[in-house]
C-alpha cells in the first residue's frame, strides 16, 4: 500500500524545520547552548515551526520558484558564513569577522585544515541545501507556505550579526548612550613613583586559561604552572570581555585599560588591509609603555607571527616599544630562524627571549621585555622540533600547553640566575580564553566557569586574590606591581586588583560591560580620536 502523500510532506516539512533551524542557530549570537535552558528553548521554536507548518491547510498547485524561495536561498548563502566562522572560532561579532578576514586571506584560513574551515563549509551547505529543497517541494502542497516562510526568514534576519550591528549602532542602550567617555577613560593620575625601578617580563601564553587547571585532559601539563602561581600571587577570577577577545585586544587592554574596539567602516583609521600598519594606535590613550618610556625604561617585544596583524607593532610603537620583533624583522635582518605556520616557532622565540633579556639587562636601564607564544594556537597547536605532536590522540593541545608551561618556568628560571634576576618581575598572563579547538566540546561545557589566568611573581609572599577583574584591571596591577601609587587606584578604565575599589566588571557585571563594549561606535571614536 502506497504511503498517503500527507506523510512525505510530513517529512519535508521535518526536513525543512530541522535544517533551516539548525543553520539559522548556527549563524546567529545565540548559537552556544551551554545552559539547559537555552537548549531547551531551542527544541522548544523547532517544534512549534514544525507543527505551525504541518498544520497548514493543504493545496495542490505547479511547483516554481516564487519570490519567497528566492529570499529564502539569498537568506541561506548569508547565513553560511556566520555559521561556518561561528563553528570555526566560537565567535561571530560582525566587528571581530570583518577584522579577521581582513587580516587573513585563504592561504591563512586554509592552513587551519579541513576540520576547523572546510568540514563546517560543507555541513552548513548541505544544511542551506536540504531546507531550499524541502521548502521547494512543500510549497506548492501547503497554503500560506510562502508567507510562512518570508516571516521565519524576517525572524531569522533580526537575530543575525549584521542586523543586531546596525540595532546596536542605531540605537544604543541607556547605559551605552550615558555612559560617561572623558570621565571613565581618565588616563592616568600618578601619586608617587618608586624610588627602585625594577625590570619586568611579561609573558603572554596564547590561549592558555586558567580553566585548563580543571580539565581532566589537560589538568597534568597545566600543573607545573598552578604550582608556579600557588607560590607567587595568582589572581582567579579574570573574566574576559568584548574587547578583550583576541590577542591584539588582550595586549591592548592588559596595557592600556581599554578595550579594543573598531567600527566597520574605515572610520577608526585600522588601515583597509593588513598589509599597511596605522601610523598612530589610539595615540590619545596613555598606556603602560608610553608612562614607563617616559620615566626611563626600554621597552622590547617579541613574537614569532607577523607583527602587521591586527596591527601589533603599530600600537606597540606607538605606545612606548622601541625594540619590536616578529617575522618581518627576523626576514628583514636575515636572521635564519625555525619556523611554523606564524612564523618563528617557540623553540627559536624561547631562545631569543633569552638573549635579549641578557642583552637589556646588561644595558643598566630599567627595562620591560614582553612576549606572545604560539605553541597553544587553535585548532590544534603549532608545534617544533623540540616540542613535535604525538600522533593517536585527539587532542595537541595539552601537549602544546606542557611545551609553553615548561619554556616559560625554564625561562624564568635562567633569567633568575642572572645578576639582577632576583629584581625581575615576572608577569604570565593568557592572552584570552581559547577560541575552538580540538578540546572544544569539554572546555565549551565549562560555561560561565572559564577563566583567564594571571600570576605576577614580585618576591612577596604567595597569595591568592579572588577580586573579579579583566584585562582592563591589567594596566593599573603591573604599575603598583612596579611601585608606582596611582589615584584611586585607577588607569583609564581599569582597577588594580590589588584594591578594595570595584572594578568596572564588579560595579556593572560581565553581560552589561559586554553590551556596553559591543558596537559601540561612540566609544571607537573617543578611542581613536
Amino acid at each position: 500500500m502506497k504511503p498517503p502523500r500527507i506523510l512525505y510532506t510530513g517529512l519535508y516539512i521535518l526536513a525543512f524545520a530541522i535544517s533551516f533551524i539548525a543553520l539559522v542557530l548556527s549563524a546567529t549570537s545565540y548559537t552556544s547552548a551551554q545552559t539547559s535552558d537555552e537548549t531547551h528553548y531551542i527544541y522548544i521554536a523547532f517544534g512549534v515551526i514544525f507543527v505551525a507548518l504541518l498544520v497548514l491547510p493543504g493545496q495542490d498547485i505547479p511547483r516554481g520558484m516564487t519570490k519567497s524561495l528566492w529570499v529564502l536561498a539569498l537568506f541561506i548563502l548569508l547565513s553560511i558564513p556566520f555559521a561556518v566562522l561561528k563553528n570555526a572560532l566560537a565567535i561571530n561579532r560582525i566587528d571581530a569577522i570583518l577584522i579577521f578576514m581582513r587580516d587573513h586571506d585563504l592561504s591563512d584560513v586554509a592552513s587551519f585544515g579541513w576540520e576547523t574551515v572546510f568540514k563546517p563549509i560543507r555541513t552548513f551547505l548541505f544544511l542551506g541545501f536540504i531546507a531550499f529543497i524541502s521548502a521547494y517541494i512543500v510549497q506548492p502542497r501547503k497554503k500560506y507556505f510562502n508567507g510562512t516562510v518570508l516571516g521565519l526568514v524576517l525572524l531569522g534576519a533580526c537575530t543575525s550579526p549584521p542586523v543586531n550591528y546596525l540595532w546596536e549602532t542605531a540605537f544604543p542602550s541607556k547605559f551605552k548612550s550615558t555612559f560617561d567617555l572623558a570621565g571613565e577613560i581618565a588616563g592616568l593620575d600618578i601619586t608617587a613613583k618608586p624610588a627602585h625601578q625594577r625590570n619586568m617580563v611579561i609573558f603572554y601564553l596564547e590561549s592558555i586559561e586558567q580553566s585548563y587547571k580543571t580539565l581532566p585532559q589537560t589538568a597534568k601539563a597545566y600543573q607545573p604552572l598552578a604550582d608556579f602561581a600557588d607560590q607567587n600571587t595568582q589572581f582567579s577570577e579574570q573574566l574576559q570581555v568584548t574587547g578583550a577577545d583576541i590577542t591584539i585586544a588582550g595586549i591592548l587592554a592588559s596595557h592600556c585599560g581599554v578595550p579594543f574596539l573598531t567600527k566597520v567602516s574605515n572610520r577608526y583609521r585600522f588601515k583597509q588591509t593588513s598589509k599597511t600598519e596605522v601610523a598612530e594606535f589610539m595615540p590619545s590613550v596613555w598606556c603602560l609603555g608610553d608612562q614607563l618610556q617616559a620615566d626611563g625604561y626600554t621597552l622590547s617585544y617579541m613574537n614569532g607571527a607577523s607583527l602587521q596583524k591586527f596591527s601589533k607593532g603599530a600600537f606597540l610603537r606607538s605606545h612606548g616599544y622601541t625594540r619590536v620583533m616578529g617575522r618581518e624583522t627576523l626576514d628583514e635582518q636575515g636572521v635564519d630562524y625555525r619556523k611554523n605556520y606564524f612564523g618563528a616557532d617557540d623553540e627559536f622565540l624561547f631562545q631569543a627571549l633569552k638573549t635579549e633579556y641578557e642583552t637589556l639587562n646588561a644595558a643598566g636601564k630599567p627595562f620591560v621585555l614582553s612576549m606572545l607564544t604560539t605553541a597553544t594556537h587553535s585548532p590544534d597547536g603549532f608545534f617544533d622540533a623540540t616540542c613535535m605532536p604525538e600522533d593517536d590522540v585527539v587532542s595537541n593541545i595539552p601537549k602544546g600547553i606542557s611545551c609553553s608551561v615548561a619554556r616559560t618556568l625554564a625561562a624564568i628560571a635562567h633569567m633568575r640566575a642572572l645578576p639582577g634576576g632576583d629584581d625581575t618581575i615576572f608577569v604570565v598572563l593568557s592572552d584570552h580564553l581559547s577560541y575552538k579547538n580540538t578540546l572544544y566540546p569539554d572546555l565549551g561545557n565549562m560555561g560561565d566557569q572559564r577563566r583567564n589566568m594571571l600570576t605576577i611573581a614580585d618576591g612577596t609572599a604567595a597569595r591568592r586574590i579572588a577580586k573579579t577583574g579583566t584585562h582592563l584591571d591589567i594596566y593599573p596591577t603591573l604599575l603598583e606591581t612596579l611601585g608606582y601609587q596611582l589615584r584611586d587606584h585607577r588607569a583609564n578604565m581599569g582597577i588594580s586588583l590589588f584594591s578594595d575599589t570595584p572594578t568596572l566588571i564588579e560595579q556593572h557585571g560581565q553581560d552589561k560591560i559586554n553590551k556596553l563594549f559591543r558596537n559601540n561606535a561612540a566609544m571607537a571614536d573617543y578611542l581613536w580620536r
